[in-house]
């Protein structure tokens, strides 16, 4: 587990723990048995997979909600037990995201959703087995109680309809399904979310966000909000689009690419990133999450030097390029972390003399391949793959 990660966990049981506590605590409070709460599937919270924390960009994707969700046959009732007991996880999600995934579960939505991931970021056949793109991304759902699975009727091991949207509903109090919790979590730059009940601007989860735009496509609506830095783009549910409105995953993805394209929060590189220079599109969006993720580390890091933050954006860069196949020279890098406000605050610049880039990447590279963790090999990977002398060798041999 990267330092990242570690991170990102802490802070996902520092927003969902109270809330759990709350939502477990109105059940108690309104007289839910184990019997109703049993025709009611697992809790769910929103995960994200083992290469997001480490992503310079940061991309989410929220369903309505999941079918079939969870694991124990008795639903909730489990759920509330193993709270009482002391022993509920809130990062159960993480562990189902993780270990299955879209990769098994192959559905129309995660069809759609990596389509526009795909076209994104270059790389077809994205939901053929993990990749980089897929373990890097955030997942959530609209509702943190499912419809789907629940045993909704008047007899025995049911949950009669007013029951079970009230307990709906007391998951929504007790801030569950926020787009601001989530955000707090998980910082992303782009959201894609899909609901089809609500993507009609009135959307209480969206409480707070800034509704900027809406977009009229061939055939179906994207709504842009914003939230804060995230960028929220919010259409029907694909399955309704596919039945209802007859737009394919190519329509779907085209118009989607294009609208985080038009709002900066991804540029593609392609082949150029290696001659790239500042005041390129793409260069300008990493320079933005670079100086982000540098906030974000010394924020949860005060005491890290300016030697190991180098290390660890680099590798958050490489991450980035590596989703797209894409390499970069040493000295662009060096570039880009030169804008940085910590390191020109601190004179800790790249240059050809002192700290030559093909040297601190060389550095950087040894730093992850070293550490006693999978992930941290795994960037070092990402790191020796990404970086280029101008000569086009690889950075990190020299």
């Amino acid at each position: 587990m990267s330092k990242e990660d570690e991170l990102l966990r802490q802070r996902h049981g520092e927003v969902y723990g109270p809330r759990v506590d709350e939502f477990f605590g109105s059940l108690e409070r309104e007289g839910y048995t184990d019997a109703e709460l049993a025709a009611v599937p697992e809790l769910f919270l929103p995960a994200c997979g083992p290469l997001y924390a480490t992503s310079l960009v940061k991309v989410a994707v929220i369903g309505q909600e999941t079918l079939r969700w969870g694991w124990d046959s008795e639903g909730l009732a489990a759920n509330r037990r193993a709270w009482k007991a002391g022993t509920f996880d809130p990062q159960m999600s993480w562990r189902i995201f993780r270990d299955t995934g879209p990769v098994e579960w192959q559905n129309r939505f995660w069809q759609y959703h990596f389509a526009v991931l795909e076209k994104v970021y270059g790389r077809p056949g994205l939901l053929a087995g993990h990749n980089a793109v897929l373990d890097g991304i955030a997942w959530s759902n609209r509702f943190a109680v499912e419809r789907n699975g629940a045993n909704v009727g008047d007899g025995e091991g049911q949950i009669r309809e007013e029951r079970f949207w009230k307990c709906r509903g007391l998951s929504e109090a007790a801030g569950l399904t926020s787009f601001r919790a989530f955000c707090d979590v998980f910082a992303p730059d782009a959201i894609l979310y899909s609901c089809h009940n609500d993507a009609m601007g009135s959307d209480s989860a969206l409480a707070g966000a800034e509704r900027v735009e809406t977009k009229e496509c061939d055939g179906f609506r994207i709504w842009t909000w914003k939230l804060g830095k995230t960028w929220i783009f919010q259409t029907w549910h694909p399955s309704y689009l596919a039945q209802w409105k007859g737009v394919g995953v190519e329509k779907f993805a085209d118009a989607l690419r294009d609208a985080m394209l038009d709002r900066g929060v991804f540029a593609p590189i392609g082949a150029k990133a290696h001659y790239a220079s500042d005041g390129d599109r793409a260069m300008e969006t990493f320079a933005r999450c670079l100086e982000e993720e540098a906030g974000r580390i010394v924020a949860s890091e005060p005491g890290i030097g300016d030697k190991e933050l180098s290390y660890r954006l680099l590798g958050a860069l490489a991450l980035e390029l590596g989703k797209q196949r894409a390499t970069m020279t040493a000295r662009q890098a060096g570039r880009l972390l030169n804008r940085l406000g910590r390191f020109k605050q601190n004179g800790y610049l790249f240059a050809s003399e002192g700290h030559g880039p093909c040297a601190v990447v060389a550095a950087a590279w040894r730093y992850f391949n070293f550490r006693e963790t999978d992930e941290s090999r795994q960037t070092a990977e990402f790191v020796a793959a990404a970086y280029t002398t101008v000569r086009g060798t690889y950075a990190y041999e020299e």
